[in-house]
């Protein structure tokens, strides 16, 4: 068979001209990916990992809730304290901590609630105040309920 013509066909393209882009772009993406988490994972070590917390400061070194003038901070001061000093979350009436008398502390929790809730707030007990640190003193020194 003779060709029909005088026509020659150009030579494919070289396998590069092609597919290089591609390749090109297959390798570069993994490898900026690559680079930014090698980036990230350095700027991490970097950085000082946390120390453990500082330690809390006594409870009581706060001002102590006896010295606040509105009896609505007072009561938020001591339920902070009695939060911390004692280690609980949240002040539960039926609730106490171990080695509390419950009735001296439904007692302190109702007090301080209605302290804290109510609009016609009025100062809170200055023996229930002291029953309170005493609590907390005694789980200060590892002891139970500080009577």
């Amino acid at each position: 068979m003779e060709p029909a013509a005088d026509i020659l066909l150009p030579p494919p393209p070289p396998w590069w001209a092609l597919h290089g882009p591609w390749l090109l772009a297959a390798a570069a993406i993994p490898a900026a990916i690559l680079a930014g988490l090698l980036a990230l994972r350095r700027r991490r070590r970097r950085t000082a990992p946390p120390g453990p917390p500082p330690p809390l400061a006594p409870p009581w070194a706060d001002p102590l809730p006896e010295a606040a003038h509105d009896p609505r901070e007072q009561a938020y001061r001591l339920a902070h304290l009695l939060r911390q000093g004692l280690g609980l979350r949240r002040l539960h009436p039926a609730r106490p901590p171990p080695g509390i008398p419950p009735a001296a502390w439904a007692r302190l929790v109702r007090d301080l609630d209605a302290a804290r809730y109510r609009p016609e707030a009025r100062p809170l007990d200055r023996g229930l105040l002291r029953e309170a640190r005493r609590w907390v003193e005694a789980r200060s020194r590892g002891g139970g309920s500080g009577r």
